[in-house]
């Protein structure tokens, strides 16, 4: 068996001591913590991506709608401002061109009026974007920053929990090996007094020039159902260490185990929040650009409203000059 300042090689095993062991453990937590960290990027880099998808086709077909009501709209007006100036001008004859002007200045504010809608919700958009974009930035940062402290303090829980394991784990060892060697001394002392009885006998023997048989093999029976004890002794405390390596061991892998399993459940909770928050967020912004839709449709509505009933009264005052 070859043994080195760290280790000891055996038949079928390499012992470790306690801080090559944590060595160990370190490296496999921190190799762990690399295989969770790509697959939590590669994850967030494709839900994210997903989420930009639908959210661009969910404006483009919005913006398509609304371009295709303005325009449905605005051709509407066109067709009844070209039917207002041909009633005008076969009914009216000389007056046509006074109240061509009046309807050309008429459409003339509707278009600037329809413009200037257009232009400011085009720069609500783009600020609402800009702004979303921002805050998009700092909710991610913050829950980098609470992730991060999260798994820096459940760290530092399995780190100080492995150390009052392997702590007590010492302690036991120590006080089993305290044990055998208080028996181990007793022993060694029950030997020596036995030899020692042993040779005060040999010496009056010789003194005295005769022996006894059957003491000489009483001691000898002594001394052998010593040795015997002392031998079983000895195996019953290698089976003993033996089972404590096992037991530590199993300890140890159990302990890996639950560890990478908590982590893959933390893991899975903390995708399954952050995909509620992704999907609340994106309900209170649809929520409110359709309210904002609404608010901008019900305002042009009432100037068009308005610009119409401007017109109509100017017509109208136009027809009764003609009639008088």
């Amino acid at each position: 068996m070859s043994e080195g300042a760290d280790y000891q090689v055996g038949h079928t095993k390499v012992f470790l001591k306690s801080h090559q062991s944590a060595y160990l453990n370190k490296l496999h937590t921190q190799a762990l913590a690399a295989a969770a960290t790509k697959i939590q990027a590669a994850w967030r880099c494709y839900t994210a991506r997903k989420q930009y998808a639908r959210q661009r086709a969910a404006i483009v077909t919005i913006q398509a709608g609304v371009r295709g009501m303005f325009g449905r709209r605005k051709a509407a007006a066109i067709r009844r401002e070209r039917a207002a100036t041909l009633i005008q001008t076969l009914w009216r004859g000389r007056h046509a061109r006074a109240a061509y002007t009046q309807l050309q200045q008429a459409a003339t504010a509707l278009q600037s009026l329809a413009r200037g809608m257009a232009a400011r919700a085009a720069y609500q958009q783009a600020l609402f974007e800009r702004r979303s974009a921002a805050a998009a930035i700092l909710q991610a940062t913050w829950r980098g920053l609470g992730a991060r402290q999260e798994y820096k303090q459940s760290v530092d829980a399995v780190v100080r929990l492995q150390a009052a394991w392997r702590a007590a784990v010492t302690r036991q060892q120590y006080k089993v090996a305290l044990q055998q060697y208080h028996l181990l001394m007793q022993q060694q002392n029950a030997a020596v007094c036995i030899q020692r009885s042993w040779r005060r006998y040999q010496q009056q023997q010789r003194g005295a020039r005769f022996r006894t048989d059957a003491a000489a093999e009483a001691a000898a029976l002594v001394i052998q159902q010593v040795w015997r004890e002392r031998d079983q002794h000895n195996s019953k405390v290698r089976r003993l260490q033996q089972v404590v390596r096992q037991y530590a061991d199993l300890h140890r892998a159990v302990r890996v185990v639950q560890d990478a399993w908590r982590c893959h459940v933390a893991i899975k909770q903390l995708r399954k929040l952050q995909h509620q928050q992704r999907r609340s967020r994106f309900e209170a912004q649809r929520i409110m650009f359709e309210q904002q839709m609404v608010a901008a449709f019900q305002q042009q509505q009432q100037q068009a409203s308005t610009i119409s009933r401007t017109s109509s009264r100017g017509l109208s005052d136009s027809d009764s000059t003609t009639i008088s």
